[in-house]
């Protein structure tokens, strides 16, 4: 049983007025205010991780010239470069400065899915019944009007990869059980699990969502899933840390997989999604790596299950997941929403993300590659 508490006690205002980390005369952007945690000892619904900084009255604040870069940074690529250029919408807000990093993303009709890792720093919403923090991994539910709901994952795995596969009715998503902190008792191999999607519309806010896991084929010699994108009957699974991608056919309904290729990936993959446009077969890839650096959009064209490079979109820093949309177009979200990179809680605040993207980007397909 999972219950939510309300874990700060109070939110300080570091001014007097809002400061927006991206101009908002359009009136399409969403304003963030940017606040610190209380994490006195006394709250005894804080991590431990974050009590332990405390005893060096450890400041949660962003400063204000770092604030002013994002900023400054923010407004030149919404307006200066093809990622501006073909933003159609940015204005579905989720989680912002919390305990979670936004890594997967897929859209099924009118619904737009986004899977979190806990970070453990930053503040915590879901807690245990005996107090203690549930480190869950979660993905979150946004329609039309905004949240949805929110179901956590029966792991606290990096969650990656989420995509959807229509012809077999199923939801997929990476796990890894070396860093499963819930299930420590599996083996260390690369896993995906995937749940059915009317199981999954049928949980409630908040409920556990169980899923069935499958290994890799004996192929395979990925070391880690770290991310996943479905096409057709088909079903592609990156490894981040050797720059690997496998394509396997999925087969018995979606719930086996037969090897089919490898490709050699750009190097810091995070995200990918595979698509048709004109005729043709792309793959666009997700890069990113460090808080301080932008990170890019790069697009291969594939022939005969080669890899050619296509263009290559620079974007603001620490993206994840690139998906296809309900129209056709990309859709991509950013990890530096999560206050451990906000605000550097795992450094001192010494090292912030020069960007704060807090919500899901949409790019035009036809600008994208036409740019």
């Amino acid at each position: 049983m999972v219950k939510i508490i309300n874990t700060v006690n109070e939110k300080i205002k570091i001014s007097d007025k809002n400061i927006n980390t991206i101009d908002t005369s359009d009136n399409k952007h969403p304003q963030v205010e940017i606040q610190k945690l209380d994490v006195s000892s006394e709250n005894k619904y804080v991590p431990e991780e974050l009590k332990l900084n405390t005893d060096n009255n450890y400041d949660y604040t962003v400063s204000i010239s770092k604030l002013e870069a994002s900023k400054d940074r923010l407004n030149s690529f919404f307006n200066n470069n093809t990622f501006a250029n073909s933003l159609i919408s940015y204005d579905l807000k989720i989680h912002t400065d919390s305990c979670y990093a936004s890594q997967g993303c897929c859209q099924i009709g009118d619904v737009t899915q986004v899977s979190s890792y806990n970070t453990g720093y930053g503040n915590q919403i879901y807690y245990n019944n005996d107090g203690t923090v549930d480190y869950s991994s979660i993905i979150e539910f946004f329609d039309s009007e905004g949240h949805q709901k929110t179901l956590l994952l029966d792991n606290t795995c990096h969650v990656g990869g989420l995509s959807y596969s229509e012809n077999f009715n199923t939801l997929y998503i990476t796990e890894y059980a070396a860093n499963d902190k819930k299930n420590s008792g599996k083996n260390n191999k690369p896993t995906i699990c995937y749940y059915d999607i009317d199981y999954v519309a049928s949980l409630g806010d908040g409920e556990v969502l169980k899923g069935t896991s499958i290994e890799l084929p004996k192929e395979s010699s990925l070391t880690h899933a770290s991310y996943l994108t479905v096409n057709d009957n088909y079903l592609y699974v990156g490894d981040f840390h050797t720059n690997r991608l496998e394509k396997y056919e999925l087969i018995n309904n979606g719930k086996s997989l037969n090897y089919v290729c490898s490709y050699n990936t750009p190097n810091s993959t995070q995200g990918l999604c595979v698509y048709n446009y004109q005729g043709e077969e792309y793959i666009a890839f997700s890069c990113s790596e460090g808080r301080t650096k932008d990170s890019n959009l790069i697009i291969m064209s594939t022939e005969s299950n080669q890899l050619s490079n296509f263009k290559t979109i620079k974007m603001p820093c620490l993206s994840e997941q690139v998906s296809i949309d309900k129209d056709g177009n990309f859709m991509i979200v950013f990890e530096n929403d999560t206050a451990k990179y906000q605000e550097g809680l795992d450094n001192d605040g010494s090292k912030c993300s020069t960007d704060v993207i807090d919500f899901v980007c949409h790019l035009d397909m036809d600008k994208v590659m036409n740019s």
